[in-house]
């Protein structure tokens, strides 16, 4: 039988005492350590809120392009003149909040994945996934949540 240490405050062999072994440490601090981690990142992701909610004007989201609402959690878009799009601002590859509309691409800053603003689906980066549709209504040059 291989010598194993006994004694010390710190250590001892599986299955002897109540110490924690040096590898339950290192599992420990790493999981907490990244659920901390992940607290971290969701706390400024935020998802859309209620039906009904006045979101903008529509003539101010522009036409090929979209406006990215952090506080309410949508990506307003107009991919063709007088049709409205919604999405979820939250990335489906590990849920960052997208931040911007370019050139008609909707676009995460974290590992960057680009959605379509047609349909939100893939079209570059790591998610594989669509973004997440978010019904909208426009009435008297309103947008607002269905």
């Amino acid at each position: 039988m291989p010598d194993i240490e006994t004694t010390g405050p710190r250590f001892a062999p599986p299955g002897r005492g109540s110490a924690a072994t040096r590898r339950a440490v290192v599992a420990g601090t790493c999981a907490a350590g990244l659920t901390a981690l992940a607290a971290g990142c969701a706390g400024g992701v935020r998802g859309p809120r209620e039906g009904g909610e006045d979101l903008m004007a529509a003539a101010e989201v522009p036409l090929g392009g979209g406006t990215v609402l952090d506080e309410q959690g949508v990506v307003v878009c107009q991919p063709t003149e007088g049709e409205y799009r919604g999405y979820s601002t939250t990335c489906t590859h590990e849920g960052c909040p997208v931040d911007a509309v370019i050139d008609g691409y909707i676009f995460c800053p974290c590992h960057g994945s680009q959605f379509r603003i047609e349909d939100g689906e893939v079209i570059g980066g790591p998610a594989q996934r669509a973004l997440p549709a978010v019904g909208l209504v426009v009435e008297n040059g309103r947008v607002r949540l269905a």
